[in-house]
């Protein structure tokens, strides 16, 4: 007797890579984020020690920024001279500025940014790779409660701060992801929770934060997991005496 086949699967690599993506936690999900997007800084760091590539870049930096700069600043300083002294000298001013302002400005605007990118770049990658990076903190505690119960208690200390905004609440995976609110820091970050079973009454805690859209935090990320750590395991202690009265 032959053995059934198993239907044929025609979704394409990437795609089932996209369904387990859509199938992980939120935790899950920002870490994998994460990491992606470090190899592609990498990637990128990598490709800017080609001295053809950094011209190439710089060239296209200058002209994008100078003609729009020049443009713009010609225009306005050749209308006022061509209304005070004349077309003519409105024009030579025109010309003057835009080709003058638009090269010396595309000029530090593509300096800028190559320092940035073959300079600061790679140090925030070094960064980056670190198993405990800034962009990206993690701290772990646990809860003497089920799981269930200590994603509540996670809950309600993830709400409690001020400012903060829950972002998606998975009962089913027990992790809760949510937005802190805007500071001279940073504009914002992704603070989220993770909550495991680690036997019948003990759970394990993750929580994590990471920036939201730059890989400067000053320090941001490191105080809202301990922030938020201290706060979970304190509403921890409250649950657990007020269970046993």
């Amino acid at each position: 007797m032959s053995e059934p086949q198993l239907p044929a699967n025609n979704q394409s690599r990437v795609g089932r890579i996209e369904s387990i993506f859509h199938s992980l936690s939120d935790f899950e999900r920002d870490e994998l984020i994460t990491k992606l997007g470090t190899s592609q800084l990498h990637e990128t760091c990598l490709r800017l020690q080609d001295g053809r590539i950094s011209l190439a870049l710089c060239l296209h930096t200058m002209m994008f920024c100078g003609v729009f700069f020049g443009g713009f600043l010609g225009l306005g300083l050749g209308a006022v001279i061509g209304v005070q002294e004349g077309f003519w000298a409105g024009l030579a001013t025109f010309a003057g500025t835009a080709l003058g302002g638009g090269f010396f400005f595309g000029l530090i605007v593509a300096a800028y940014m190559i320092a940035w990118m073959r300079i600061f770049m790679p140090r925030f990658v070094k960064n980056l790779n670190k198993q405990q990076s800034a962009a990206f903190q993690v701290q772990e505690l646990e809860l003497p409660v089920q799981a269930a119960e200590a994603f509540e208690v996670c809950l309600s200390s993830l709400a409690a701060p001020k400012g903060m905004r829950m972002e998606s609440i998975d009962r089913e995976n027990l992790s809760v992801r949510a937005v802190t609110a805007f500071t001279w820091k940073s504009p914002g970050e992704i603070v989220g929770v993770k909550v495991d079973p680690l036997a019948a009454d003990t759970s394990r805690v993750r929580v994590y934060s990471k920036a939201m859209f730059t890989t400067l935090d000053f320090g941001k990320n490191r105080a809202n997991v301990t922030s938020l750590a201290k706060s979970i395991e304190d509403a921890g202690q409250v649950h657990v005496i007020l269970k046993s009265i």
